[in-house]
């Protein structure tokens, strides 16, 4: 999550007696940063292979910082035969730009990615670490940042405070769903910091 519970209870200084409400309305507000983005910020534990269209020089994938080296990028010419495509090799064939301090963006060296849709398939890991968790030793992994953590728990504290007002003072947070979330408005700051500094590129 981009913040914790803990993060939630400091910052208003709140009980345990809350802890399954704020566990519930932490994980909200990542599924609404990453609606309001337009990608996923967080890292996963396992690869994700995801399918772009060709046509030009460039794809931008959904989760980025991506971590180097990318696990595996394949391209097909129509068959969509990925399991028998030999995988690109990067630094020669395509490259991220910007290394570490990527922006998802991929780019074809001396050629052009083919055209047609779900051409390239991309099996990589990409996005910040969850709050709380620092990177492993020459793991390549990007920790959270301090802005976008900071952020998200103003927002967690905001609907804290609505709980009653929204609903959520009945809700589960075992069993429910966060899809009362993409209803809610953003802080006005929070919304501007996202749409400045976090949504996603694309090409």
């Amino acid at each position: 999550m981009l913040c914790t519970v803990t993060d939630i209870k400091t910052f208003l200084g709140l009980t345990d007696e809350y802890d399954a409400i704020l566990e519930y309305i932490a994980k909200g507000v990542t599924a609404r940063f990453d609606r309001e983005t337009q990608r996923t910020l967080l890292l996963t534990d396992d690869d994700v292979t995801e399918y772009y269209p060709g046509g030009s020089k460039l794809i931008s994938v959904e989760r980025y910082p991506i971590l180097l080296p990318v696990t595996s990028i394949k391209e097909t010419y129509g068959d969509y035969d990925f399991t028998n495509a030999e995988a690109l090799v990067e630094g020669t064939e395509f490259r991220v730009i910007g290394g570490t301090a990527n922006k998802g963006i991929i780019q074809r060296i001396n050629s052009i990615w083919p055209s047609g849709l779900d051409a390239i398939e991309v099996t990589y890991k990409g996005g910040y670490l969850p709050a709380g968790e620092e990177p492993a030793a020459g793991s390549g992994q990007i920790a959270l940042p301090d802005d976008l953590h900071l952020h998200a728990i103003q927002q967690a504290s905001l609907w804290f405070k609505r709980r009653d007002d929204i609903g959520l003072s009945s809700v589960s947070a075992m069993g429910g769903s966060v899809s009362i979330f993409a209803k809610l408005e953003l802080l006005p700051d929070v919304k501007d910091f996202l749409e400045r500094f976090y949504k996603r590129w694309t090409i």
